[in-house]
């Protein structure tokens, strides 16, 4: 029989059960409380965070960064799974399962994730299995690393991009035929990967097709030959041709319209731009790479410097087939190299590794003053001033980096005067490839400059003289207003003196005792002095060239009533003879097909109703 506790053990025993029951309610409220910090952490962190089923993989929640960066509602996210949604790519959750079911969680893992928008977000991944209401679930917080991705493709590309430079530029001091320039230039451009294809096209002055090299198109550049043969240009193509700066297309498949080979880039950017050296446009090269890398000011900027190290190579070919002859008569025997070297209207100034002169020919003698003698042994830089000198400094550091420069510089000659010239130099290697000097061209440049100064000098004086020409038009313009008010003031002069002088006279004539013929004739001289100032013998006379005086006298008195028979007997003529000049009269003022009266038309052109 057991023995039953005493009450002493039972009140212990019951104040043991309060204590737990305390202990165990101070638990739940901690538990509460952070479960509430997770709640408030999870969905205010600006970090993308997702809980899931372990056993089948849907969203039990998602935060609120998840819906800003994915673009998906949470009710749309909710009882799906990544795979439904297109968020992830099945391999990489697959990649994702595989981690979480060896080590128990994931960290630092990258994924590629889709947004709604079909933007990809590349993210760090962290996986934890945590546990909520009883059961296992999968923490999921994907941290955004985009822009340090497409800064990582940026750093790859750029050093993909330098390392097909580099290629080139070994190309370029080695390759001296211009066809296998190109093509070996096309090709190191896309075997390193830093671009996807690559296309050059040559052109002579008038635009014709001359060339073309092509890597990474094959067959497909055939519709392209076939259009720059006929003498088209794409838009890009004629852009890139008018300036020096690269021409970007971010998506050539849907926005170049013109160009049979725009499909060929599959969504991928192209960068076009001219090669040309100095003043001379030799053609183009155009690129296919990521759209999203050509924005970049550093991308144009390799970009270039690959065109400019072509187009040098392309100017350097051609410079080196000017020269083909007098090498070749050179490389026959050394008499035949001293009479080019002494011939030459150009200087020539070659030096060794130390910078010092070794040899100068005769025109440099001239041009500078110096004697041979003087020359060998001393730089360059005993030949100019301190800001000259720097222009040396630089060029001759690049002697071992850059196998061809060309640069203007000023000499100071012996007598003390400045000589402007333009230095076409060349490094100077052995076999084995170390530097044995450099050797230069000097071009006097001075009557260059000089008539670049006179024609600036000549401009400035042509806008004076084209100042003065607009001030002598303005003293033109008054001179011409001043004289219109004159004959202005000298009609009026003339109107009041015939009112005032001569027709009063005629009206007292008119008062005196005369017979019908002489009042006849006093109207008439009234008449055609009213006549005189006023606008119809004007108009008769500028309007009317071609009538002829007694035409005119005839409609003066048609004007003022008289018939044929009167106007005859006053003018001395046959009434047959009149009637033919009002006839012909009619016929000037194209009245002959016309109902209306001569006189009545004679008035309103006097009153000014006719122009």
């Amino acid at each position: 029989m057991t023995k039953k506790p005493s009450y002493e053990e039972l009140e212990k025993k019951v104040k043991e059960l309060e204590k737990e029951n305390t202990e165990l309610g101070r638990s739940e409220e901690l538990l509460k409380r952070s479960e509430e910090k997770f709640a408030k952490a999870f969905n205010h962190s600006p970090t993308l965070m997702t809980i899931s089923s372990i056993e089948d993989g849907k969203y039990m929640d998602v935060n609120e960064s998840f819906v800003r960066i994915t673009g998906y509602s949470r009710e749309e996210s909710i009882g799906t799974t990544s795979i439904d949604l297109g968020f992830l790519d099945p391999e990489d959750r697959s990649r994702l399962i595989d981690e979480l079911t060896k080590t128990g969680h994931v960290d630092g893992m990258e994924l590629a994730l889709h947004k709604k928008d079909g933007n990809t977000l590349y993210c760090l991944y962290i996986g934890e299995i945590i546990t909520i209401a009883g059961e296992q679930s999968l923490l999921s917080i994907a941290t955004d690393i985009t822009e340090h991705k497409q800064a990582e493709e940026r750093i790859e590309n750029i050093n993909l991009v330098l390392t097909a430079i580099q290629r080139v530029n070994q190309l370029i001091t080695k390759e001296k035929d211009r066809e296998k320039l190109l093509q070996g230039a096309c090709n190191n451009l896309i075997e390193t990967r830093g671009y996807y294809n690559t296309w050059i096209a040559l052109f002579d002055k008038p635009g014709k097709l001359l060339k073309t090299a092509e890597a990474g198109l094959g067959e497909d550049f055939l519709p392209m030959l076939e259009y720059l043969k006929r003498g088209e240009l794409t838009d890009c193509g004629r852009t890139a041709l008018l300036q020096s700066n690269v021409v970007i297309t971010e998506d050539p498949s849907s926005t170049c319209r013109d160009c049979p080979i725009a499909e060929k880039y599959g969504g991928r950017g192209a960068m076009t731009i001219r090669l040309g050296h100095e003043e001379k446009v030799y053609g183009l090269l155009s690129v296919s790479t990521l759209k999203n890398l050509a924005v970049y000011k550093e991308e144009q900027d390799l970009f270039r410097r690959v065109a400019e190290d072509i187009a040098y190579a392309l100017y350097n070919i051609e410079q080196e087939d000017k020269r083909k002859h007098a090498e070749k008569a050179l490389k026959e025997s050394e008499k035949k190299y001293r009479t080019l070297l002494e011939t030459t209207l150009e200087g020539c100034w070659l030096i060794n590794p130390e910078l010092k002169t070794i040899e100068v020919n005769q025109a440099l003698h001239k041009m500078l003053g110096y004697r041979q003698d003087e020359m060998i042994g001393k730089t360059p830089f005993d030949f100019v001033d301190d800001e000259n000198r720097k222009i040396f400094i630089e060029q001759t550091s690049k002697i071992s980096t850059t196998p061809h420069r060309s640069y203007e510089i000023t000499l100071k000659k012996k007598n003390g005067q400045d000589l402007q010239t333009c230095f076409n130099a060349t490094t100077l290697r052995d076999k084995s490839g170390a530097v044995q000097g450099s050797f230069a061209f000097v071009t006097d440049i001075t009557q260059r400059k000089q008539t670049e100064q006179k024609l600036t000098e000549r401009e400035k004086e042509l806008e004076i003289k084209n100042i003065r020409l607009e001030e002598m038009n303005s003293a033109l313009k008054i001179l011409l207003e001043k004289r219109d008010v004159d004959k202005k003031e000298l009609k009026e002069k003339v109107m009041t003196n015939i009112k005032e002088l001569i027709l009063p006279y005629v009206a007292k004539l008119k008062n005196t005792v005369l017979n019908h013929r002489q009042e006849t004739f006093v109207d008439i001289i009234q008449s055609n002095i009213e006549e005189i100032i006023s606008p119809f013998a004007h108009k008769l006379s500028y309007k009317y060239l071609n009538f002829t005086p007694t035409e005119l006298k005839v409609a003066y008195l048609v004007k003022q009533g008289l018939h044929t028979k009167e106007i005859a007997e006053l003018l001395g003529s046959s009434p047959e003879t009149i009637a033919y000049h009002r006839k012909s009269m009619r016929k000037k003022l194209k009245l002959t097909d016309k109902k209306l009266n001569l006189r009545t038309h004679l008035l309103s052109l006097a009153n000014g109703d006719i122009d």
